[in-house]
């Protein structure tokens, strides 16, 4: 759900300064108490009852959406705070003032951002940079320097750091609860942990495919607003899955794709078919020319999604606008969710829980899917069993060695995970790495809503043995089965999967002396952070398509144009 918003439990002199700024720009002040002030855009979604406020949408366990907040007060206990009775959830972030404590919580998709920055001494809780910006909560910020380092050598590791000094970010799951000093407690109140143990597994594949179904025809479309939006319908499974959802429910929307000019991203075919399946008029939209950079993205906490990308942006957000739609739905994070993992690692998590007939089982069906032979799963098995992962993977190419950070900072869902299961451990790192990703590169103004990202869905996936995910040499096996009736036979069969790297090597190609320009005399380089005998040679080896460097050095520019955006705050120089 798309929502923007500002809030503060404070009384200072910040609070007025707010009032003031929201009256000026025409925002709604939905809530204009002594304890809590609450401003939005209007048509933001939001309940409120008994000193809270809930931005976003909320179900029932049944999967009916909230009107008001009468039914989860009375099925709270009364030491809840702001989290949830069992089984109620949503789109949602709950602030609570009570008894003069005040708290948020933040639920699992991270659909609602939440941000805390801090204006004169006081709290203030943002959606989102542009919208802070234009209230005047970021008059004087600056990007953090460790940040920036983290942010290129961890990377997809998102952790509660921002891009600005001073602005935290609320990570999915967890809640803030105000201490009587004034400071803030965080306390991961949904982890992935809580759904590994062996006796909540679900062991039976034919269980598994029902409950994956229903849970799925209950959850995606129950999500999606009346009002008409756009499904970004790749032809991929997951995007496949979600059209057959809304399809099911019988939800009036417009499907669109993107095509382009080599056959490694035409997946139109794929599309055209699911679109039939469901009956749904489909938008095809084809790749144009990426003329230049944009020198000042939108401001934003963290930098924007690859520049690379820009073209497929700008012609999604141009068939939105056209179509009158103002909700993106898209199929994010469904190679996470269904446990599209590439490693060995199941099979060790079904030697583990049901011994060697499994683990065997297992590394034929790994063997398959990968188009190798036994025996190399063998060797890999070995080496994996061996060498346990790192923590997080690094990236230290074209870095600064003197800048380097000693390890990656916390994320909540990365902690209590059970060492014995290599398999799941990797399902919820894969899950933490598509945060980096699920509110990057949304069009100015659109709302994107990423429905597999809900969380009876998350429960149950993760619950599912990862070794079960590839069944029969397939992967993301237990969706498919579970939906094979509703989705046409190609999506059902497909084995490959579309991809942008035709697409980022002849954006790279023409781009690549505007961004060379950008590193060479950017902050970056100024604050010593990059390499640049390193990066010399980067561009050198580029040439020749090397697709990794390609896509670190387009990662690199779109920090920096990022950066570019705030260059006029004072205090960069000082931060790194």
């Amino acid at each position: 759900m798309f929502a923007r918003y500002a809030l503060t439990f404070g009384r200072g002199a910040h609070r007025h300064g707010l009032r003031a700024a929201a009256i000026s720009l025409g925002l709604a002040t939905i809530i204009d108490r002594s304890d809590l002030l609450f401003v939005a855009e209007r048509g933001t979604p939001s309940l409120e009852a008994s000193g809270k406020i809930l931005v976003g949408q909320i179900f029932s366990p049944n999967g009916v959406r909230l009107a008001s907040l009468d039914p989860l007060l009375d099925a709270a206990a009364p030491d809840q705070g702001a989290t949830l009775p069992d089984h109620y959830w949503g789109n949602f972030a709950l602030f609570e003032s009570a008894g003069g404590q005040a708290s948020v919580y933040r639920e699992p998709s991270g659909s609602i951002p939440v941000y805390h920055c801090r204006q004169n001494g006081e709290d203030l809780f943002v959606s989102d940079a542009d919208f802070a910006a234009r209230l005047g909560l970021l008059r004087d910020a600056s990007p953090d320097g460790q940040f920036a380092v983290h942010w290129l050598q961890f990377p997809f590791l998102r952790t509660c750091r921002s891009g600005l000094d001073g602005v935290t970010e609320i990570l999915p799951g967890v809640r803030w609860t105000q201490k009587p000093s004034g400071g803030w407690q965080e306390t991961a109140i949904w982890r992935p942990a809580a759904f590994l143990a062996r006796r909540d597994a679900i062991l039976d594949p034919a269980e598994a495919k029902c409950r994956l179904r229903e849970t799925a025809l209950a959850t995606i479309a129950t999500q999606v607003p009346r009002a008409k939006p756009l499904l970004q319908l790749s032809g991929g499974l997951d995007s496949s899955i979600i059209a057959a959802c809304l399809g099911e429910a019988g939800t009036d929307f417009a499907a669109v794709t993107f095509a382009t000019r080599s056959p490694d991203g035409d997946e139109r075919d794929y599309a055209r078919d699911v679109a039939k399946k469901v009956g749904v008029r489909l938008r095809e939209l084809l790749e144009e020319d990426a003329k230049s950079l944009d020198p000042h993205p939108s401001p934003s906490f963290r930098p924007p999604a690859n520049p690379l990308l820009r073209s497929l942006q700008a012609a999604i957000a141009s068939a939105a606008a056209e179509l009158q739609c103002d909700l993106i739905v898209d199929g994010a994070g469904g190679d996470n969710l269904f446990c599209s993992v590439t490693s060995p690692a199941p099979i060790l998590d079904a030697l583990w829980w049901r011994g060697p007939r499994a683990a065997l089982e297992s590394a034929s069906n790994i063997a398959a899917r990968a188009d190798c032979t036994w025996w190399e799963v063998a060797r890999a098995t070995c080496r994996r069993a061996l060498r346990p992962k790192a923590a997080w993977k690094e990236d230290r190419s074209l870095l600064r060695r003197e800048v380097l950070l000693s390890g990656p900072e916390r994320h909540p869902w990365l902690e209590g995970l059970p060492t014995a299961l290599p398999g799941k451990k990797e399902h919820v790192e894969a899950l933490v790495h598509i945060q980096h990703f699920l509110d990057r590169g949304a069009p100015c103004g659109i709302a994107l809503l990423h429905p597999l990202m809900a969380q009876p869905l998350l429960e149950l996936c993760l619950r599912i043995p990862s070794w079960m995910w590839v069944r029969g040499g397939r992967d993301r096996a237990i969706a498919r089965d579970a939906f094979r009736d509703l989705l046409p036979g190609s999506v059902y069969r497909r084995r490959s999967k579309g991809s942008l790297e035709g697409l980022l090597h002849r954006a790279f190609a023409r781009l690549a002396p505007d961004m060379r320009a950008i590193l060479m005399t950017g902050e970056l380089r100024r604050n010593r952070i990059l390499d640049v005998d390193a990066l010399d040679g980067a561009f050198a080896a580029s040439e020749f398509g090397r697709d990794d460097l390609q896509l670190r050095i387009s990662e690199l520019v779109a920090l920096e144009l990022w950066m570019g955006c705030w260059r006029t705050s004072a205090g960069f120089a000082n931060a790194v």
